[in-house]
């Protein structure tokens, strides 16, 4: 199961408007509108990749399964606005705080603030069943993989 890293309000992948994720070319997953500036992490595993500008982070399951978190879109654009708690090769829990930012100077800076929580391999699942809430809470379940 993987849990929400972020609170807010769902929507659906492909209403999001950005062909790269909207296509699902990096996977398939859901999308959150963060309401507070932080990130936890989704499963209990590793944390595999950081890109320098640290707007999103990349998370491996004992099982193989490979999640990404990308705080906003467009966000990759801004530098210095992400405060990282851990680094790639670092064992995280599920829930434990990974990242913060701070929600107001993003959209100051003209980010979008959808998050996609996307699985970026299917590590042989058949199915991701996603949570049918509108809004989740931090740690919540969101996608279950079949």
């Amino acid at each position: 199961m993987i849990t929400s890293p972020v609170t807010g309000s769902l929507k659906a992948l492909e209403d999001i408007g950005d062909p790269v994720f909207s296509t699902k070319m990096m996977g398939d997953g859901i999308v959150i509108v963060p309401e507070e500036g932080k990130v936890c992490a989704p499963a209990d595993g590793e944390v595999i990749v950081i890109p320098p500008t640290k707007h999103a982070m990349g998370f491996r399951t004992a099982a193989g399964v490979e999640i990404l978190v990308h705080v906003g879109l467009d966000s990759e654009k801004i530098e210095n606005e992400f405060k990282v708690k851990v680094k790639e090769g670092d064992r995280v829990q599920r829930g434990d705080v990974v990242m913060t930012f701070n929600l107001k100077r993003l959209q100051e800076k003209g980010v979008r603030l959808e998050t996609p929580v996307i699985v970026t391999n299917s590590a042989g699942a058949s199915e991701l069943v996603k949570t049918q809430q509108r809004h989740v809470n931090t740690g919540d379940n969101l996608i279950a993989i079949i």
